[in-house]
């Protein structure tokens, strides 16, 4: 964290992510991330790819967007609720 950065504003890597933070640091590098997009995309193909030709089409596109995005407003939703309760406790004390 950056000098002087509030305790609720601090960041830790999402625990999805952890798992391809393979030297420990707590940041994804250029090969972590190459790893996690290449499985990401691997998923996508699985989940998404219904006609089984290897590329998602613009209709199974539409779908993997409106999923990620849920899962991303999901996402916000939890972290704003953890700086909330952080602040609340604060506040306490």
């Amino acid at each position: 964290p950056k000098p002087n950065t509030p305790p609720a504003v601090v960041r830790k890597l999402p625990e999805s992510l952890q798992k391809y933070d393979t030297n420990g640091n707590g940041k994804l590098d250029k090969e972590e991330v190459a790893v996690l997009q290449k499985e990401r995309q691997e998923e996508a193909l699985k989940k998404y790819d219904k006609d089984g030709n290897g590329q998602l089409d613009d209709a199974e596109k539409k779908v993997l967007s409106e999923d990620r995005r849920k899962e991303r407003d999901e996402m916000i939703k939890k972290r704003q609720a953890e700086v909330d309760k952080m602040e609340k406790e604060r506040e306490k004390k």
